[in-house]
């Protein structure tokens, strides 16, 4: 997971948005320093898995300009996961780290149980799932050569498996040198790879419970 935060600490710049969803991505997200300008976004008060993917989508279109950059797990994706589709037909060109740990690790730190679990997806694959050639040439879309005229053509993503550095540099590569496209990152990880501050929280909140 450091060397994750590591890659994100590189790309972040000025007037950039970063965003964490629920769960360990508010404490991986803490240890990033914030150039001048930037914006954090995180949300503590209701803790809603998943808000944040539609959110950086719309301060994605609101601030085409900078980039916003997104934290967020599995679980929460599974969560809003359709809003990659609207993503990518608007050709919003954020940068999405899935933490792939299989499952909701902050409520299994909380209090484990089954339905922590859930079915495991290859998010890289899904995000061209998302992008597909149509079946017919006649859609009746007026709006088509301007909302996703050539996008199964010329994709406004790329997607990527991470498991090792190299493919975390790999990606870093093809952030840098596509930045007008939407970057999907499945981050594989181990699922007890989880920080110290989550383990805190689980421990004090799983205490206040008994």
């Amino acid at each position: 997971m450091r060397g994750i935060v590591d890659v994100i600490q590189q790309l972040i710049k000025s007037n950039d948005t970063l965003i964490a969803d629920t769960g360990d991505a508010w404490f991986n997200a803490a240890e990033i320093s914030l150039p001048m300008g930037a914006n954090f976004q995180i949300q503590l008060v209701y803790a809603s898995l998943g808000w944040s993917l539609p959110a950086a989508l719309g301060c994605q279109l609101a601030r085409p300009d900078a980039r916003t950059i997104l934290m967020i797990g599995d679980g929460a994706f599974q969560m809003t996961a359709q809003e990659l589709s609207t993503a990518i037909r608007n050709r919003a060109n954020m940068i999405v780290f899935i933490f792939n740990n299989l499952g909701y690790q902050i409520e299994s730190a909380i209090h484990d149980g089954p339905y922590n679990y859930i079915a495991n997806w290859n998010y890289a694959m899904f995000a061209s799932a998302m992008c597909t050639p149509k079946h017919t040439r006649i859609c009746n879309n007026p709006f088509a050569p301007t909302m996703d005229k050539d996008l199964t053509l010329n994709p406004a993503f790329f997607s990527m498996q991470i498991k090792t550095q190299a493919d975390l540099l790999s990606a870093l590569d093809r952030i840098n040198s596509e930045p007008w496209k939407l970057a999907l990152l499945e981050c594989c990880i181990q699922p007890d790879d989880v920080s110290a501050g989550l383990r805190q929280l689980a421990g004090a909140i799983s205490e206040a419970a008994k």
